[in-house]
């Protein structure tokens, strides 16, 4: 791909990032940050005199997307005839021969992913590329900062759609860096911000059909489209539909049947019972007890014989439970009955998950199950929070919390990965 491919916005982050040492691509889906990023890293690598260096994404496979393969324009692509994938000792890898015959080793690391931010200790790096770096675990993008201290010629990348104003990434990062360019032009602090408009691949036909899905006032086109760092508002799933997502009991062929459990101790504790059918899965009944308006507390033992009561004789495959709830899982691996997981608790992810459920129409309810509908109407977004957070209450959203455990952890009909399009 040449520069000729990009617009001159783009080319010119492309040629102060030359000279720069921090670079970062900001912007709205689609705007050809990462292909941008991985050209101007490409070629920083080329140059660089470090043996190593590093692509670091949410996860490792995030990584190897959108910087190694990145649309059939990543790093594959700059060195192809010149790359291979492997490991270096336990590390994934990508080795890379430059044009003046020099083997390069680009480590690939999961930011997320446990002990992240201990490996990266002790490594020496030249050039790093984070991808979704405001997704990313703070820890491991500090640390990665570090990795470089001692490098002749050290090279940051990153590339990142927006957050609440407010996140720690502008409060430690852009902001730090903005100052300090601000005072010394010559400091080598590079910022970009790239839209849907800058992508020169996208045809008026495909920019015209994508603006169509998107309300000009919403918080989605203002942090998609325009790129605006702003807060996301209002109900999580404004998608659920009464009419659509809501059956009366009925019987019908259920071919496996699931729980979700969303456990508390001073808050609710909720619990779904749902049913396979026809490739929709219902919820049938549900659970509900909470200290607060009853003012009765119950054990674990207790909340076990509600499970029991609320399965009956169905078979069910799995218990799907709160992480959290350790006691709980004990008590119902201690009978032996029920084969429990523990739910994956990555909110967002989980929360798009659902969101991709409902929209596939393969996740529905019946009308006796009044506290996991009820919950669609009041689950919402917190917009004075620094994250993507839902609004905390004690007084609903457990039902909701089970359906995203449930959604989320078996993967039903939803990406288990990529809830950002970069």
């Amino acid at each position: 791909m040449g520069l000729s491919s990009f617009t001159r916005k783009q080319r010119e982050y492309y040629f102060r990032s030359r000279r720069s040492w921090f670079n970062v691509a900001e912007g709205g889906v689609r705007g050809g940050k990462n292909v941008l990023n991985v050209l101007a890293f490409c070629h920083a690598v080329e140059r660089n005199p470090a043996k190593f260096h590093l692509i670091m994404g949410v996860t490792v496979a995030a990584a190897q997307m959108y910087i190694v393969e990145c649309d059939g324009f990543g790093v594959m692509y700059h060195f192809a005839g010149r790359y291979r994938e492997g490991k270096y000792k336990d590390w994934p890898c990508v080795y890379v021969t430059t044009a003046y015959g020099d083997e390069k080793i680009i480590l690939v690391h999961g930011a997320n992913d446990g002990g992240a931010e201990r490996k990266l200790k002790g490594a020496t790096l030249g050039c790093v590329y984070v991808t979704e770096a405001n997704e990313c675990d703070k820890g491991s993008v500090l640390q990665s900062f570090k990795r470089t201290m001692s490098a002749k010629e050290p090279r940051h990348f990153h590339d990142l759609n927006p957050k609440p104003i407010g996140h720690w990434y502008y409060e430690d990062l852009i902001n730090f860096h903005e100052r300090k360019q601000a005072a010394d032009v010559d400091y080598g602090y590079n910022y970009g911000h790239f839209t849907i408009w800058d992508n020169l691949s996208v045809s008026d036909e495909q920019l015209e059909r994508e603006l169509a899905k998107h309300d000009p006032d919403s918080v989605s086109y203002k942090r998609d489209i325009l790129g605006k760092r702003v807060a996301l508002e209002g109900l999580i799933y404004p998608m659920f539909n009464y009419e659509f997502h809501t059956e009366d009991a009925r019987p019908r062929p259920y071919s496996e049947y699931y729980v979700g459990v969303d456990y508390g101790h001073s808050n609710a504790t909720a619990m779904g019972l749902f049913g396979l059918a026809d490739g929709v899965y219902f919820q049938i009944s549900e659970y509900y007890h909470s200290e607060r308006e009853t003012g009765r507390a119950k054990t674990p033992r207790e909340y076990y014989e509600a499970l029991c009561e609320l399965c009956g004789d169905f078979d069910v495959r799995y218990v799907v439970v709160d992480p959290s709830a350790k006691g709980f899982i004990n008590e119902i691996k201690h009978h032996g009955r029920f084969r429990v997981r523990r739910g994956a608790n990555d909110v967002l992810p989980g929360i798009y998950a659902v969101k991709n459920a409902l929209d596939k129409g393969i996740l529905k309810f019946n009308r006796g199950c009044e506290y996991s509908i009820r919950d669609f109407g009041l689950y919402s977004w917190n917009p004075g929070a620094f994250e993507d957070v839902p609004m905390k209450s004690n007084e609903h959203g457990h039902c909701a919390d089970f359906i995203r455990y449930l959604v989320y952890t078996l993967g039903w009909g939803a990406e288990r990965k990529g809830f950002v399009v970069v």
